[in-house]
């Protein structure tokens, strides 16, 4: 039987008051309202630091309790296996419609992470574990110059998640010109091997480093109209999947997600006219790179993992 301890308060880190807590296994855990009449244990801390300041709204680690017949919360296992602790990521594109998503929820995870675009502020996130570094990944020297203030700053990288690319379409391969394939080249294929270039060798000496990309479903299953951005798109997967081979040796996973179309603010300005129910979910995209990046994710490796929402 749990041991309780009555009287003992402190701020919950889901809702911000002073709650009674209760002393299990070692923990004070916070108990407040939570859906349809159910609880949930807010924010696991040590019970010797009761009575210290502990509020914080951005501790990720919440557990799902009930009461046992005894009057005691019955105590759920973490799955340690989405908490990133300790970890650096860096997220290329941060504040882009589908990296701010990525961005949240690697933060709510525990990990550093490092924002990167041309425009990045430390405004962006309000979270103490977010900076921001701004970059031109489109370069070489934009990319070192990155990875080197990472370095720098935290001394080492855990993590890359990559989320830069862009799109042209509307005509027939026949029609497309030279400078429209090259563009494509130049937004989807180019960056991703500058900061590869940058980022394995760090990410080869963290002894478990992984590389997560963003491709598209065009990558696997080209439409017609869009020749030049499904061939970028599958040039970027066969890149990902080359890196997976070359590096396992040093423990370091390479793997690609390839969506469907995602429900972002400028997508939905392109395409006014479309049935957004039937898009992807930037979160629903954040919440299998947590998976991925996070010790759940382990075995998974030179993968091209399809998310496609209804529209399979």
């Amino acid at each position: 039987m749990h041991k309780q301890a009555s009287g003992e308060s402190a701020d919950c880190f889901i809702c911000a008051k002073a709650l009674t807590l209760n002393l299990c296994n070692g923990y004070f855990q916070c108990l407040c309202q939570f859906g349809n009449g159910g609880h949930h244990v807010s924010s696991l801390y040590p019970a010797e630091s009761a009575g210290q300041s502990t509020k914080s709204a951005t501790d990720p680690r919440h557990l799902f309790a009930d009461y046992e017949s005894d009057g005691c919360l019955r105590c759920l296992q973490v799955d340690e296996g989405v908490f990133m602790d300790g970890k650096v990521v860096i997220v290329t594109g941060a504040d882009g419609g589908l990296g701010k998503s990525v961005t949240q929820a690697l933060l709510e995870t525990g990990a550093t992470v490092v924002g990167a675009s041309r425009k990045i502020q430390a405004s962006d996130f309000e979270h103490p574990s977010f900076n921001a570094i701004p970059a031109d990944i489109s370069n070489h020297d934009g990319a070192v110059g990155l990875v080197d203030q990472v370095l720098s700053r935290f001394g080492k990288l855990h993590v890359l998640v990559h989320t830069v690319g862009g799109f042209a379409g509307g005509e027939a391969v026949m029609d497309t010109d030279d400078e429209t394939f090259q563009r494509m080249m130049d937004l989807n294929l180019k960056p991703l091997l500058h900061i590869l270039r940058a980022a394995l060798p760090p990410l080869r000496e963290s002894g478990a480093g992984c590389v997560i990309a963003i491709g598209s479903r065009a990558a696997v299953e080209p439409g017609p109209s869009v020749g030049a951005y499904s061939a970028s798109k599958a040039a970027m997967l066969s890149v990902m999947k080359t890196v997976a081979l070359e590096n396992k040796d040093a423990g370091l996973r390479a793997n690609v997600i390839l969506p469907g179309t995602i429900d972002t603010p400028a997508n939905r300005k392109s395409s006014p006219g479309a049935d957004f129910s039937k898009w992807i979910q930037p979160s629903a995209i954040a919440s299998l790179i947590t998976w991925l990046a996070g010790g759940a994710g382990r075995d998974v490796n030179g993968a091209a993992i399809p998310i496609y929402g209804s529209e399979i």
